[in-house]
């Protein structure tokens, strides 16, 4: 099953845009070979670790991930129109 799975999703990136691009040089293949390989492998990990962790647990850790962000991102905002004065955080 996983091997017609990797043929699928290798059929359809190569023989599509990224082939062509990559055959005219707008991509050096040295460097976006390894990139399209770790996607690829690290999607495959991410997707059998994810199957083992409960839900409470990744859930958990994506509204930590994503309030962090948005404190961060309104930090910026204000700091950037000067309400925040010199504070560093």
């Amino acid at each position: 099953m996983l091997d017609g799975m990797l043929d699928g999703m290798f059929d359809g990136m190569f023989d599509g845009m990224v082939d062509g691009v990559m055959l005219y040089g707008a991509m050096v293949p040295i460097l976006v070979a390894p990139w399209m390989l770790g996607q690829v492998i690290g999607g495959i990990i991410g997707a059998h670790v994810l199957a083992q962790v409960k839900v409470v647990v990744v859930r958990r850790l994506m509204i930590f991930l994503l309030c962090l962000t948005s404190f961060k991102l309104i930090y910026r905002g204000l700091q950037d129109l000067n309400f925040m004065g010199g504070m560093i955080l």
